[in-house]
């Protein structure tokens, strides 16, 4: 027990719906594929390239959480996604 809540306090946990995480991963693809010039798909293009590519998968999510993340704060605050 004491071991699953220092894993909950360092973010490791794993856990969520494996539909609404494959969902955002497809969210993020499609949006670095639609909006070439964004600053998050510039992003993902430069980790990518920079990485060589090997760490696609991760990035994937992270773009995925990235694009979250502005989402909530446009509908919370209303501040707009960077880019062009």
């Amino acid at each position: 027990m004491a071991e699953r809540l220092d894993r909950l306090r360092a973010g490791c946990v794993q856990g969520g719906q494996p539909a609404a995480k494959d969902n955002n991963g497809r969210a993020g693809l499609a949006m670095a594929a639609d909006q070439p010039t964004s600053a998050l798909s510039l992003w993902f293009h430069e980790r990518v390239r920079r990485l060589g590519g090997r760490m696609r998968k991760t990035i994937i999510v992270a773009l995925a959480r990235k694009l979250l993340i502005a989402l909530w704060r446009y509908t919370t605050a209303g501040v707009v996604i960077e880019g062009p």
